[in-house]
């Protein structure tokens, strides 16, 4: 990165981990709800943000009271006919890419990677928006979900092997491949339950005939508290797509140290993290999509 374009992301990071630190297990319950109400960021054209700039542009937008999350840069807002209202800021995105460079040793062409960085502006900082407003009514949302059942099938659809029986711990076993889940009836509110058979599926894509991720091997490596970040970023996507308000884990008061030491020894962590749990959730949608059958 450049030094402009890590002081923008320092700057995120270090809000991270300040609201790891104040709000401990609840830190992600706040802009997932939001995420629930406004939708998932997407830009003026219709294309949906990924990866790191969702969680990114959720938090920006709960932390304004944006309504709607929508977003565009300067100059799209210009074509569209719109004005940026004064006094207002842009926010920064981030988008890797990479530049081709021949290697000198051995001559042959190699991806080098690197971040660009882009100011957007929510469609609520701009005048002359005449997009479809966006509905806020939190609990339609959830009922409709709630209701229609279309999760468990989803869940099912994804073809993981999960087991549930009357005990106490949720975990994903990666020498056998399966899940294993307390019933159902044992969490407070379906919220609970479903967060954290979230948690644990993105663990599953993890395996190495799916995603192939490291999953370190205690609370001490700093691998293992980034599979657990990668985990709980996951979950939270997750929980928004599903219309679920996520609910904190009280076992995982443990993890929070853990991260803030991470974020804090590895800012980029963050990046990873958002990015394989994207790719993780990106799995699942299409490993819970109809097969075609063969004729």
């Amino acid at each position: 990165m450049n030094k402009v374009t890590q002081t923008k992301f320092q700057e995120v990071v270090n809000k991270v981990i300040e609201t790891m630190e104040t709000a401990g297990t609840s830190w992600t319950k706040d802009w997932t709800t939001h995420g629930i109400q406004s939708g998932s960021p997407k830009n003026i054209s219709g294309r949906y943000y990924s990866g790191f700039n969702v969680f990114h542009l959720l938090t920006i937008g709960f932390s304004e009271g944006y309504k709607d999350s929508t977003w565009a840069t300067f100059n799209q807002f210009k074509k569209a006919n719109c004005k940026i209202k004064k006094g207002e800021k842009g926010t920064p995105i981030f988008f890797w890419d990479t530049f081709i460079k021949k290697d000198e040793v051995t001559d042959k062409d190699k991806a080098i990677p690197f971040v660009k960085t882009f100011t957007v502006f929510n469609v609520s900082q701009v005048e002359g928006y005449k997009g479809q407003s966006i509905e806020d009514e939190l609990s339609e949302v959830t009922k409709k979900w709630h209701e229609s059942g279309m999760v468990d099938s989803w869940v099912e659809n994804t073809g993981l092997n999960i087991t549930h029986k009357n005990q106490d711990k949720a975990f994903y076993m990666p020498s056998n491949d399966f899940i294993m889940m307390p019933e159902a009836k044992q969490f407070k509110t379906k919220a609970g339950y479903y967060s954290t058979l979230f948690h644990e599926m993105v663990h599953a894509t993890g395996a190495d005939k799916r995603l192939k991720r490291v999953f370190g091997r205690g609370m001490k490596d700093s691998k293992y508290a980034a599979e657990e970040l990668v985990a709980e970023f996951g979950a939270s996507f997750l929980c928004i797509s599903h219309g679920i308000v996520a609910e904190p884990r009280l076992d995982h008061a443990t993890y929070i140290n853990g991260w803030i030491r991470l974020l804090k020894d590895k800012p980029q962590a963050l990046m990873t993290a958002t990015s394989k749990a994207f790719k993780a959730c990106e799995w699942l949608q299409v490993a819970s999509e109809p097969k075609e059958e063969a004729a």
